[in-house]
């Protein structure tokens, strides 16, 4: 019984197009893309120390759903569904496969919805015929597990209907807000924090984080290696964009209000599923500008005189040491996170001064903003187009940033209550918003929810690293690297700490594309000062530096690893030198799990360039070589060559940037005249030294 009245529950809660969602989907697109632009993955030296190129479609159009139990390969549109709002709606990007593409995708499927079929309600998936369901196997109503009540600490609460908490779907935890993180294996969010991490793992090792498999592709995959990692840092920043789009709902005061905001199709249970957000049609009709868009407007019984562009300006990236204090610091009304404030600053349409006497089917009113009106300054306006107003105004304050707190209009007086408080009576005033104050809230809380999305999004990227020195022979590399981790530009450095399996790892690529973990031989922790600390690692049968219990790498502190050269990697060939290694480390970074990871190759380089008799090459003169010892930083001359070049094997190869090779092969051919000389050939290939 309960079951059929939850299903009779849902199905009106899904009675619109657009569902229960806190912004509309090109809104959620804008608000990532501003997100991606202020993050640390904006900027592309940071991409390369992950190995990361972004260019044209760097990871393809393969993303990865995996379940408890089965990996699912899903083939992203390229021109359906969301790629039109990227593409088209939008304009922003015309390449829907870039980083911030994908974030975009993730932000957009985040309010992804079944079909339903209920009474007169028929309701179509956002998604529905567009070949990439969500998600396997069993999609859930993502909506509905949007909200965030910081006062309750609560999900969505409306009769009996089971929902989640807004921060605990997007981490993919059973509380978010517990001490120790406990992941939900039951999860059916596919697209969450932790499903980020081990994706970012696996895109960097090839690897299972937690029994060490190479299976990591669905059942009876045998296609390329570097395809599936791909694959793998494309559900990466999928999952991300999950994610940001999750902190944006609780920006939007309905989704931490416990306003429902469905609306319905019966147009007959408004006063309990609420009428279809207004706010958000709005700004998508801002964002947009589209004619759709505005009609939606327009049917609402909110008059509009225009539609400004949606301008949103700078705010200052929050830095927390926890996901969750992104959505909640749990001070109650000192809180700090986007849920606090856009709770307890702001009324919502369905939670206004005046709703505390309406039907309690919940918490339908809050201590904040006040529900006094004697507590607020009144502030009389006049405009052609509207006629005459009356608001109230109070502090609307940041906890986070006193220096942004500002004085506005926080709701809207009924003139009836002013006409009869005129006339000596007892005036009974109720409230409503208007396009005022929507633009008002607009300009509070969309800067701040680029600014916690993009916070948040340098959090999950808070490991880092930096390469001091390297130093190889033949057969053997020594690399030390310094522990550079922090959030965004924080001034403070994050500690990697001995947490549960805390370990360092180094990999390479073989000739046919298998990522394969090389075994340490040697790995010791120094500090800061450069302090070595002996104990502090041990290496395993697998050949990972373990973090031994109650031991840390400092913040500026190093770790110096050794290891054995791969005979099968080769010394001096193309695959060589432009695979380079990965060093991972996954762990406790700070307070909590996370990634660090940076690419380094082999420190001898050698660069060659032609002596001709013109620009065009039509004499060869002979050739020149350089060669530097330290990673392409200075460079010395190794040796000339005479103008006879033949073909000859292709000896060592120097990764020029760009996709560009250039490879030489060198032929000792015996001695003329006391000297000895040498025949050979260049080859120039521009994409990696496929041709």
């Amino acid at each position: 019984m309960i079951r059929i009245i939850n299903q009779f529950i849902l199905a009106f809660i899904l009675c619109v197009p657009q569902i229960s969602v806190a912004f509309e989907l090109a809104t959620h697109g804008l608000l990532t893309y501003k997100t991606y632009q202020a993050s640390t993955i904006a900027d592309g030296d940071f991409l390369g120390t992950l190995g990361i190129e972004n260019s044209v479609s760097p990871f393809g159009n393969i993303y990865i759903d995996t379940s408890n139990t089965d990996i699912i390969f899903r083939g992203a549109p390229v021109i359906r569904f969301p790629a039109q709002i990227i593409r088209k709606d939008l304009n922003l990007v015309d390449d829907v496969f870039t980083v911030v593409s994908w974030l975009m995708r993730g932000s957009i499927r985040e309010d992804d919805n079944n079909s339903h079929n209920f009474l007169l309600c028929n309701i179509k998936s956002l998604n529905e015929g567009n070949g990439d369901p969500d998600p396997y196997p069993d999609p859930p109503e993502r909506p509905i597990n949007h909200f965030y009540d910081p006062v309750n600490d609560s999900g969505l609460s409306l009769l009996s209907l089971n929902t989640e908490k807004n921060p605990d779907w997007a981490i993919g935890v059973d509380d978010a807000f517990a001490t120790t993180l406990a992941k939900d294996t039951t999860r059916r969010n596919h697209f969450t924090v932790f499903d980020a991490i081990e994706s970012m793992y696996r895109a960097l090792t090839g690897h299972e984080s937690t029994n060490g498999t190479a299976n990591i592709g669905p059942d009876g995959y045998v296609g390329p290696h570097d395809v599936l990692r791909s694959a793998y840092w494309a559900t990466t920043f999928r999952s991300l964009g999950d994610i940001v789009h999750l902190v944006e709902d609780v920006a939007q005061p309905q989704h931490t209000r416990n306003d429902p905001h469905s609306g319905d199709c019966l147009d007959v249970f408004n006063g309990i599923f609420g009428h279809e957000s207004f706010f958000e049609s709005y700004l998508e009709a801002r964002v947009t500008n589209q004619s759709n868009a505005i009609d939606k407007v327009a049917e609402t019984d909110i008059e509009v005189t225009n539609y400004p562009e949606l301008v949103i300006s700078d705010y200052p990236k929050p830095i927390f040491n926890r996901y969750s204090d992104y959505w909640s610091t749990r001070e109650g009304q000192n809180g700090r996170g986007m849920a606090d404030y856009s709770n307890r600053e702001f009324f919502s349409a369905g939670r206004n001064l005046s709703d505390r006497d309406n039907f309690g089917l919940g918490p339908y009113y809050y201590d904040e903003p006040s529900n006094d009106p004697g507590t607020y300054n009144t502030i009389y306006s006049w405009s052609d187009a509207g006629g005459y107003h009356t608001y109230l105004a109070d502090a609307v304050e940041d906890k986070l940033n006193q220096s942004e707190t500002v004085t506005n209009i926080t709701t809207k007086q009924s003139l009836l209550g002013d006409a009869i408080s005129y006339w000596g009576g007892v005036a009974d005033y109720s409230y409503s918003l208007d396009q005022n104050i929507y633009d008002i809230q607009a300009d509070l809380l969309l800067p701040r929810a680029v600014a916690y999305s993009a916070g948040l999004i340098d959090y999950f990227f808070r490991g880092r690293f930096e390469i001091v020195s390297k130093q190889d022979d033949a057969s053997q590399m020594t690399v030390k690297i310094k522990n550079i981790s922090r959030i965004g530009d924080a001034p403070d450095g994050l500690r990697l700490d001995a947490g549960t399996d805390s370990r360092f790892e180094v990999f390479y690529d073989k000739p046919d594309g298998t990522r394969a973990r090389i075994p340490l031989t040697s790995a010791v922790v120094a500090d800061a000062a450069g302090n070595d600390d002996p104990g502090a690692v041990t290496i395993n049968a697998s050949g990972q530096a373990v973090l031994n219990a109650g031991e840390i790498v400092e913040p500026d502190g190093t770790i110096t690893i050794s290891f054995d050269l791969p005979t099968d990697m080769g010394t001096d060939l193309i695959q060589g030198l432009w695979s380079p290694f990965t060093f991972v480390y996954k762990g406790q970074v700070g307070e909590e799990e996370g990634i660090a990871a940076i690419v380094f190759s082999r420190t001898s380089m050698l660069a060659f360039y032609e002596d001709c008799n013109n620009e065009d090459c039509d004499i060869k003169l002979g050739f020149h070589a350089t060669e530097s010892k330290d990673t392409g930083t200075t460079w010395k001359h190794y040796t000339d060559g005479p103008a006879d070049l033949t073909d000859n094997y292709i000896g060592s190869a120097t990764y020029i940037g760009n996709k560009e090779i250039l490879a030489y092969g060198v032929e000792y051919s015996g001695t003329e005249a006391g000297s000895n000389y040498f025949i050979a050939r260049h080859y120039h290939s521009f994409d990696e030294g496929k041709t």
